[in-house]
């Protein structure tokens, strides 16, 4: 295999592993939801929500990456998650 080959087929490994990640999240916000819905807690805690994102974009900043980039992303994850459960 040629080096840009390789490359590609480890991008198709880490796209693989995100999935599997996105599908590992959202069943434990399913559990989670199940938890408040049974205590009688809203879904959505905006302080929570806030204290995620910042958390996430600082982890984001140390790794590199740009927060225009991430927090697209970020907000397609967990903006999804609350349109799907609500």
């Amino acid at each position: 295999m040629s080096r840009l080959q390789d490359l590609r087929a480890e991008i198709a490994t880490i796209d693989g592993q995100i999935i599997e990640l996105l599908a590992a999240r959202a069943a434990k916000v399913g559990e989670v939801w199940e938890i408040k819905e049974a205590q009688g807690i809203p879904r959505f805690d905006f302080d929570q929500e806030q204290r995620k994102s910042h958390l996430l974009l600082q982890q984001a900043r140390e790794r590199g990456l740009e927060e225009m980039a991430v927090l697209p992303i970020l907000e397609a994850i967990i903006g999804k998650e609350l349109r799907a459960k609500t």
